[in-house]
């Protein structure tokens, strides 16, 4: 099936009102999955915290470093995304974690969207089992998980409502689909 265009920038519901969601897509500038066996786990803490001067996250957590997100997705996998063009940061990851993790370039399997907006969370309760209060899913938490039969990864982002979402390219736009009939009600304003 071919991959839906971008609908471009756009209104859903609630005319007149403030957009109570906003979607943007957001491009990564590379993502790669970080895979170690659980006898390597030690080694590639030990040579990703000399290289990039960061801890790896536990499950369910992100952390940032030098342009670099480090997502604990599984129980010995994390998902790096660069955040910002960093020319040869793939081959330099794979020189890092030696023979200690498999890196494998995702870069172009997903898509990536940034949801937010003071009504997001009522919009996305409508699909995610993750409760996104701020008490139960804090800043740098992450999860893997399901949303209209689509598995996505989700990050938040910061204080407020901004959630980034990993979804399968070849089911962006279903996914998308279900969100804006999703946020319609609170009003909605999309780039994606």
């Amino acid at each position: 099936m071919p991959e839906r265009e971008s609908r471009g920038p756009q209104r859903i519901g609630a005319p007149g009102a403030e957009a109570g969601v906003r979607i943007r897509e957001w491009i990564a500038h590379g993502v790669v999955d970080l895979l170690a066996g659980h006898e390597r786990i030690a080694a590639l803490r030990g040579a990703i915290g000399a290289a990039y001067r960061i801890d790896l996250p536990p499950p369910g957590r992100a952390a940032g470093a030098d342009g670099l997100q480090f997502l604990r997705t599984g129980a010995q996998r994390w998902q790096v995304r660069a955040t910002r063009d960093r020319p040869g940061w793939i081959a330099a990851l794979r020189g890092v974690a030696g023979d200690a993790a498999s890196v494998i370039d995702q870069s172009c399997a997903a898509r990536h969207f940034d949801v937010d907006g003071p009504r997001s969370r009522d919009a996305l309760a409508k699909g995610l089992p993750i409760d996104l209060h701020p008490l139960a899913f804090k800043v740098d938490d992450c999860a893997s998980t399901m949303v209209a039969h689509v598995t996505v990864s989700v990050h938040r982002l910061d204080d407020g409502n901004t959630f980034r979402f990993g979804v399968p390219r070849s089911y962006a736009g279903s996914w998308l689909d279900w969100l804006y009939a999703s946020a319609a009600e609170f009003g909605c304003e999309a780039t994606a």
